[in-house]
């Protein structure tokens, strides 16, 4: 099996699980958008990247949270909503909605039973900031350690797995349960809706002032072709893709053409 053809495989799977996700947002009246890879294909290739692996979407606080509760109750029964709420030794501080039947475990979480490691969807919230500043890296360093900290429990990690400044924050949180550290970490997300000059997706893998947004940008969100289908980007995503990527029309060399998450294709089941 070439690794074109078991990464094209994953992308219709996670297409047809978006395809849900949309349906029950336009039926609620609820704003989402094509994020980071994604946003990028649906413009760039009206579509995945050709070689890209995960699909994201990412919602305002108040909206995100709408659909995890709807998620919960009305998502069809072979799909599994993934959260804190539905799997008590997550450490993700975002939602994924998995498709049951499917194994597609990423790396390091070859230990992870095959029932929780079915192509997924990621879910991000996003949340307010004031300004890009002290708070606000606060805020990522704890929303960042704590994940790591469940992580480390879950997947049985050595410290050594991390970088050494995170050692003594990780110590430390050894003492607390991992109920509290999960409420610590939404407590540094959330921010008051009062200010709301920039959003921030505190649960990306980017570099914090990366994904720090101009509020404006997702005043609204637009139709974009992906696929066979239509979902929705921001109405800014012009600049969002130049804060991102900067020129993101240009192809990367073909030897950086790679996926996120494949490692060991013998643990792919679709």
């Amino acid at each position: 099996m070439s690794e074109v053809s078991v990464v094209r495989r994953v992308q219709l799977v996670e297409l047809e699980i978006m395809k849900v996700i949309d349906g029950i947002c336009r039926e609620n009246e609820i704003t989402y958008y094509l994020c980071a890879g994604t946003a990028l294909g649906a413009v760039r290739h009206a579509g995945f990247i050709p070689w890209d692996d995960d699909l994201d979407i990412m919602l305002k606080r108040e909206d995100y949270d709408r659909l995890i509760e709807l998620l919960k109750t009305e998502q069809p029964s072979d799909l599994w909503l993934q959260c804190y709420d539905t799997d008590k030794n997550y450490w993700q501080p975002f939602a994924k909605v998995r498709k049951l039947g499917t194994v597609y475990k990423e790396k390091g979480q070859e230990k992870l039973p095959d029932e929780k490691c079915g192509v997924w969807v990621d879910i991000f919230p996003l949340d307010y900031a004031k300004k890009v500043g002290v708070s606000l890296k606060l805020r990522r360093f704890i929303t960042k350690t704590v994940s790591f900290s469940l992580r480390q429990r879950e997947l049985g990690l050595k410290f050594s797995v991390f970088s050494r400044r995170y050692a003594p924050i990780l110590i430390l949180y050894r003492l607390f349960p991992k109920s509290l550290l999960k409420k610590l970490q939404l407590r540094a997300m959330k921010h008051s809706q009062k200010n709301k000059g920039l959003v921030v997706n505190l649960a990306s893998t980017y570099e914090v002032n990366k994904e720090t947004h101009l509020n404006e940008w997702f005043d609204n969100a637009t139709e974009t072709d992906f696929e066979d289908t239509k979902f929705l980007i921001p109405c800014g995503y012009d600049m969002y893709l130049k804060h991102l990527y900067n020129d993101y029309m240009q192809l990367p060399p073909e030897d950086k053409r790679l996926g996120h998450n494949i490692d060991d294709f013998s643990n792919i089941v679709i």
